[in-house]
């Protein structure tokens, strides 16, 4: 055997068969890319497809770009090409560069509309909130700063605890509002490593880290007392307090929205945190953060968008399978990108008025072109035409892989009334959410994929597509597939009034509403605050 019949891939020999199919796509170009990877994909299976992208993505990425340039002080900064605390400006990154690949080439994948730079008083906040962040890390063993408590300790500390119980979107979420909290109030953030966190995000802040020691007692946090408990002890200085801040909660927990509560929480060293909930849009109504938060978010609606882009970067072996998706299925043939997701949280299996309903929002709203009932095909001369001019890529994700079949089955078997090509891509199915590593990878990798479409479908009250609407900076078309929808009257799908995740249950505590709102305060959250669209008794943040 010759040697131009093998290729190395991996340290592994190749068949010469895949050789063959390799010296086809560069002599016959990307489009012809797409077709052997589907080619592939049916007949060898998804284990030879990755490998062959693996080895055509970066060696081509590699080829073009051979260096990277990164800030000498690794400060952050409002840099117009990038919104993480590294500057880039090359697609490729190296170990030694850039530990964390994502930091450096996210706003690579995105296009240039949809590239966000941090406002000057953001960008300030967070350098001195890394100072402080890495001045206490430094400085104190955690595992025993917390078991035995210093009096003189300057530092107070919020732990972000994660629930098995609640999905993967409904984690970024809360973390994201712990965060902020957490910058608001001055406290170190840390997180809860007995889960998958430590294996999926990146570490945030430079010089330091936010993850607990493997021997962190994480029951001084657990069995501490409640917010209610806690009030009647007077939060002793350097005590503890357990906050449950969960879709469901008690009077009591609501008094965590009450002023002179908040006031009292500043003596308690130790917060841990147990939510599901995105309560930044809630923040904006205290009156003493709203200032400070329109001073670091001064368009709203691109807060969870800052936030996203600076705390939940991949780590690099959930962003290497983000970026060879990406550069297969979307970057090799130019046209419309369109993210479609769907959940019903009534049922996780295939419901058929829901793909009806899908389908009929994508052709109703001209995202994918409709197709022809009759089966015939269109002239050949304006198909080809069309053609090679309107290309739609559809990316799909759903538990239920029948919704991707279906959709990939009526663009293959029935042509499009304009002659244009409509190619469907899908990742993964679980069929049933578990909650394990390799389902919440694939879930963090889909989530930026479907953020990085021009336009994006997502399905009403899911937490999975808030995360992957505010990380893209994308006002969804929101499907309308909540309970027997068959009734509801409503269309097919509605367009998102903000990028904004909702908050579902922002909750509304007996303090506040005995309080004398301040004038100003009170315009600005009728102008910037509305009720969802998927939930009306929930908030969300509107820019104007």
């Amino acid at each position: 055997m010759t040697s131009y019949e093998k290729v190395r891939s991996n340290g592994a020999w190749i068949s010469s068969r895949p050789v063959k199919i390799l010296l086809l796509i560069f002599l016959l170009g990307p489009p012809f890319l797409l077709i052997c990877i589907e080619t592939i994909v049916e007949q060898r299976g998804r284990e030879l497809t990755s490998t062959i992208l693996d080895k055509l993505s970066f060696d081509s990425l590699s080829s073009s770009n051979k260096s990277i340039t990164t800030s000498s002080n690794e400060t952050i900064t409002s840099s117009s090409t990038s919104s993480s605390n590294v500057t880039t400006k090359n697609n490729v990154s190296s170990e030694d560069d850039c530990p964390c690949y994502s930091r450096c080439e996210q706003d690579s994948l995105r296009r240039p509309s949809r590239i966000h730079s941090l406002p000057p008083a953001l960008s300030t906040a967070l350098a001195a909130y890394e100072r402080m962040h890495s001045s206490c890390y430094h400085s104190r063993d955690l595992s025993k700063a917390i078991q035995a408590p210093d009096p003189n300790d300057p530092c107070r500390y919020l732990v972000f605890l994660q629930d098995g119980k609640f999905g993967l979107g409904n984690h970024i979420l809360s973390l994201l509002s712990a965060f902020v909290y957490s910058l608001l109030t001055n406290r170190m953030l840390l997180v809860d490593t007995r889960n998958h966190i430590p294996e999926l995000f990146c570490e945030p802040f430079r010089n330091s880290s936010w993850l607990l020691p493997p021997d962190f007692p994480y029951d001084r946090l657990l069995l501490a007392p409640m917010l209610a408990d806690g009030l009647k002890q007077k939060f002793r200085h350097g005590s503890t307090v357990h906050l449950m801040l969960l879709s469901q909660q008690t009077p009591q927990e609501q008094l965590f929205f009450c002023p002179d509560t908040q006031t009292r929480l500043e003596k308690v060293r130790w917060i841990g945190w147990s939510s599901n909930q995105y309560y930044v849009p809630r923040f904006f109504t205290f009156p003493r953060f709203w200032r400070p938060l329109v001073s670091l978010f001064p368009d709203v609606s691109l807060t969870f968008t800052h936030l996203s882009r600076y705390l939940i970067l991949p780590q690099n072996p959930v962003w290497e399978k983000i970026r060879r998706y990406h550069f297969a299925y979307s970057s090799l043939v130019q046209g419309k990108a369109v993210g479609v997701q769907i959940r019903r949280r009534e049922n996780a299996e295939f419901h058929e008025p829901t793909y009806r309903r899908t389908m009929q929002c994508l052709v109703e709203n001209g995202l994918v072109p409709s197709v022809s009932e009759s089966g015939h095909d269109i002239p050949a001369d304006k198909g080809q035409h069309q053609s090679r001019k309107n290309r739609t890529k559809v990316f799909v994700t759903s538990l239920q892989s029948r919704y991707y079949e279906e959709l990939r089955n009526t663009y293959i078997n029935k042509p499009t009334v304009d002659g244009s090509l409509v190619r469907v891509h899908t990742m993964s199915h679980d069929e049933v959410e578990s909650q394990s590593y390799e389902q919440v990878r694939n879930a963090l990798a889909e989530m930026w994929l479907l953020s990085l479409s021009d336009e994006l479908v997502t399905s009403s009250w899911s937490t999975f597509g808030y995360v992957a609407q505010g990380l893209g900076a994308l006002r969804p078309y929101i499907l309308n597939i909540k309970g027997d929808f068959g009734k509801d009257g409503l269309p097919a799908c509605s367009l998102g009034q903000s990028i904004e995740p909702c908050n579902q249950f922002p909750f509304s505590s007996v303090c506040e509403r005995n309080e004398t709102a301040d004038l100003e305060h009170s315009e600005w959250i009728k102008a910037h605050i509305r009720p969802c669209q998927d939930e009306p008794s929930g908030i969300q943040l509107i820019q104007d």
